[in-house]
C-alpha cells in the first residue's frame, strides 16, 4: 500500500502488527475446534488465548536467526504461553495459518469496501433525486 493514499481503517489491516494478530485469531480459532472435539481441554484453550502475545521487535529477532516468518512467531508466542504452547499449530502446516489468515484479511477489507459502495450509492442517489426535483 502507498501510505500517503491509504485511508484508515483499510490501511491498518494491511500493517504487519495486524497480519501477525490474524495469524493468532487462526491459531486460537484451530485450538477452539480441537476444544470442541474434545482433544484439548478448554481451560487450555483460555489460558493460551489469555496469556498469547508478541511483539514485532521480538518476531523480528526470533525471525533474523530461523529465518521463517511462522517459526519466529510461534517461537515468540510459546514464550508467553509456557507449557501449554505445546497444543499451539500442532497439526497445522504454515500454509494453513498464512493462508487462512491472509483470507480473513481479504474478508475484513472486503467489509470496508462494500460499506463505502454503499455509502457513495446512498449520496449519489441523494444527489440524483435532488438534481431531478431541480430540473423540474
Amino acid at each position: 500500500m502507498i501510505e500517503r493514499y491509504s485511508r484508515e481503517p483499510m490501511a491498518s489491516l494491511w500493517t504487519e502488527e495486524a497480519r501477525y494478530q490474524s495469524w493468532l485469531r487462526v491459531e486460537i480459532a484451530a485450538l477452539r475446534a480441537r476444544a470442541e472435539r474434545g482433544e484439548i481441554e478448554s481451560d487450555v484453550v483460555e489460558q493460551i488465548e489469555a496469556s498469547a502475545r508478541f511483539t514485532l521487535e521480538e518476531i523480528h529477532d526470533v525471525e533474523a536467526e530461523v529465518h521463517h516468518d511462522v517459526i519466529a512467531f510461534l517461537t515468540v508466542i510459546a514464550r508467553y504461553v509456557g507449557p501449554n504452547s505445546r497444543f499451539v499449530h500442532l497439526g497445522l502446516t504454515s500454509s494453513d495459518i498464512v493462508d487462512t489468515a491472509f483470507a480473513l484479511q481479504i474478508q475484513q477489507a472486503g467489509r470496508l469496501l462494500l460499506e463505502d459502495v454503499r455509502r457513495c450509492a446512498s449520496c449519489y442517489g441523494a444527489e440524483r433525486l435532488s438534481f431531478a426535483e431541480h430540473r423540474q
